[in-house]
């Protein structure tokens, strides 16, 4: 989700799937990518824009809208 919302495009799109493929080859598990990686490592391996959102997210500066009578919640890494 970090990367297609980065990049604005769909989460299976061919373009998440190479960012996604390219960043887990360079830095290891996704868990890994987000806990232990760099802004500057995952720079070497992704757009700005990626690596900004990786960085709201672990920060907290997301928007979160709950769910509510079977209605999924959503998280917007930007906003609107």
């Amino acid at each position: 989700m970090i990367i297609a919302e980065s990049i604005g495009v769909g989460v299976k799109s061919k373009a998440v799937g190479t960012i996604y493929g390219k960043l887990i080859a360079e830095l290891g598990s996704e868990m890994s990518l987000l806990m232990d990686a760099s802004t500057d490592e995952i720079a070497r391996v992704a757009w700005d824009k990626v690596v900004e959102g990786v960085g709201r997210v672990l920060s907290g500066r997301i928007e979160i809208v709950p769910g509510f009578d079977g209605q999924y919640g959503t998280v917007k890494i930007w906003g609107e």
